[in-house]
């Protein structure tokens, strides 16, 4: 489950934003779902039952990865902090794919 949730952090961290100035409803879905990861002021419980719709895997490993995501931002975790660190900065850039 970590690896599968890395790959899709790390897919769209690599993703431009559109020349568009406009967000659209998805994309805004997508920052506020990292900014509540990392803000510690929802719960892991209400981010899943807010954001999440998993079929293949345990609540508790969805949790689990909630967790390790804001524990490594404390540790010498270099692509959590990084990650973090472009939530807190506005600087994420997401596009879509057709």
């Amino acid at each position: 489950m970590k690896t599968v949730f890395t790959s899709l952090i790390s897919v769209l961290l690599t993703i431009n934003i559109s020349v568009s100035q406009e967000i659209n409803p998805t994309k805004q879905l997508i920052k506020n779902f990292y900014k509540d990861m990392f803000d510690n002021i929802k719960s892991p419980e209400e981010i899943l039952k807010e954001y999440v719709v998993y079929s293949d895997s345990s609540l508790n490993d969805a949790l689990s990865t909630i967790s390790y995501y804001r524990l490594g931002s404390s540790h010498d975790e270099k692509f959590v902090i990084s990650l973090k660190e472009s939530v807190n900065n506005n600087s994420i850039k997401i596009v879509g794919y057709d």
